[in-house]
């Protein structure tokens, strides 16, 4: 993101993720040509990672449940209308989400829901909703485990209000 610096997923992530929160606030990003040069950009650099984790990953299919996909899986579901995926990134994105929604019960309440949105956005409202409904969210909130960074806390509750409210 900076000139001589490294790329990084998780940053990437981030950086489209407050993006999409924007557009799902009302805020018009579009038509400004250096910003819709870094979206571009950036999708292109999250799918170049992603497809080379599915490449990897595909040749088992244990590791079609890998939760370290969600965040992609959330990221990408917020920008495809607009950034249309290839037929291989198409393909890494049904092997994740088959996988990890025959397999989200052991995942952390702030994967769960995030989890459920992706699903969601996908089209996946049975399994979405079944995510979603698995406890009410008061309980949900109230037993999560106290995070490691504070903010963590707030965005971890953020995304659950979200998913109940878009679910």
């Amino acid at each position: 993101w900076f000139a001589g610096g490294n790329e990084n997923m998780y940053i990437t992530l981030h950086i489209l993720n407050s993006y999409a929160h924007l557009q799902n606030l009302g805020v018009d990003i579009t038509g400004n040509d250096d910003l819709d040069i870094t979206i571009k950009y950036a999708i292109k650099f999250i799918d170049k990672q992603f497809l080379e984790q599915y490449v990897n990953d595909s040749k088992n299919l244990a590791n079609a449940n890998d939760r370290s996909q969600i965040q992609y899986l959330y990221t990408r579901s917020a920008f495809m209308k607009q950034f249309k995926p290839s037929k291989e990134i198409q393909k890494g994105i049904d092997f994740y989400s088959k996988g990890l929604e025959n397999d989200w019960l052991p995942l952390s309440i702030e994967e769960k829901a995030t989890l459920a949105i992706t699903l969601h956005r996908f089209g996946n409202t049975k399994v979405a909703k079944k995510i979603s409904n698995q406890k009410p969210i008061v309980k949900m909130v109230k037993n999560a485990k106290n995070p490691k960074y504070w903010s963590k806390s707030n965005i971890m509750e953020s995304i659950l209000l979200k998913s109940y409210a878009k679910i």
